[in-house]
């Protein structure tokens, strides 16, 4: 199971990286030449839409990519208008971290709903371990776990085990 939600929510995060690109680009009036759906080679066109991109789906299953115009300096489209060489210097930028910054709102929005239905902790920390008690949901030490009704102890056998 914990395979399948890896697997689910780094799709949601390359989707949304690349997503952002695109919608980014096309906002700063960048042309996207393509859009795919795996490493290439093109195993297939999936359509073409009315502004010119094309979503392909490639042989190589890992990870999408989005191919905006200006990759070639020795074709004659690099210094047209709708090409990235010629956009202003912040819609570069805003493209360029639109991937980044939809990586931190997406692991925001993960770890939000995690957090509300409610998780396990990853571990607990002895207490000898660090000075400090660990006031952490997610890594909590022992004695702010029982504090916290996360962890309970077997006073006869001083067997701890997590609720449930």
């Amino acid at each position: 199971m914990w395979v399948i939600a890896v697997i689910i929510l780094f799709f949601l995060l390359i989707i949304g990286h690349e997503l952002w690109h695109f919608l980014t680009a096309r906002r700063s009036k960048v042309k996207v030449k393509e859009f795919g759906i795996g490493i290439p080679p093109k195993a297939k066109t999936i359509t073409k839409v009315k502004h010119g991109t094309i979503f392909t789906l490639n042989w190589v299953p890992l990870g999408w990519f989005v191919r905006l115009k200006w990759e070639n300096p020795n074709s004659d489209d690099f210094l047209d208008k709708d090409s990235f060489t010629t956009t202003p210097f912040v819609n570069k930028v805003i493209i360029l971290l639109g991937g980044i910054i939809a990586n931190l709102l997406i692991a925001y929005w993960i770890f939000v709903t995690l957090f509300s239905i409610g998780t396990k902790p990853l571990m607990i920390i002895p207490d000898h371990w660090t000075p400090i008690p660990t006031q952490s949901y997610v890594m909590p030490n022992t004695s702010w776990a029982i504090e916290k009704w996360i962890l309970e102890i077997d006073i006869i056998t001083w067997d701890a085990y997590i609720e449930e």
